[in-house]
């Protein structure tokens, strides 16, 4: 973004979009998301921080296992969500240092036997999360029929 054809002005503008994009999709592959369909076949569209919310009641089945609390990195999230939203262009410094800041969730994760390619998330029962998740969003939004997961969620999965 800062060293290729756009401008400075339009990098800076493109970054918190980008970084919330990275962060969403992020937390989607972790938990094995791919998408969700209604009984036509249409893409069920939720709200953006739905799976953040999600994820701030599964800490007793999800581990993830970064040295920042997930809730600062929800908080940049936020505010990148506001900078879209309000047009509000952040300073290029603000927008450096949110994404190094945020660095530590796209990692890869290890623990004491191994190391793990697909990230810093640690499932305890990979069945029980995505049922969870189910549950939610159809009461939440009771349209939602078929879920497709991903074999290969983006986390260390302890427990299919």
């Amino acid at each position: 973004l800062y060293t290729g054809e756009a401008s400075i002005r339009t990098s800076t503008l493109i970054s918190p979009f980008t970084l919330r994009q990275a962060l969403e999709t992020r937390v989607k592959r972790m938990i094995g998301l791919d998408y969700v369909l209604d009984k036509n076949k249409n893409f069920i569209k939720f709200r953006h921080d739905f799976i953040w919310d999600f994820l701030k009641h599964q800490d007793d089945i999800i581990e993830i296992d970064i040295e920042i609390p997930l809730s600062r990195i929800y908080t940049i999230y936020s505010w990148t969500n506001l900078s879209i939203h309000t047009g509000i262009i952040p300073n290029i410094w603000e927008v450096a240092y949110a994404y190094e800041y945020c660095m530590p969730i796209f990692k890869s994760g290890q623990d004491e036997k191994s190391w793990n390619i697909n990230g810093v998330a640690k499932i305890k029962d990979l069945k029980l999360l995505q049922e969870r998740f189910k549950e939610a969003l159809k009461k939440e939004y009771g349209k939602a029929e078929l879920f497709l997961f991903n074999k290969n969620p983006e986390a260390m999965v302890l427990k299919e």
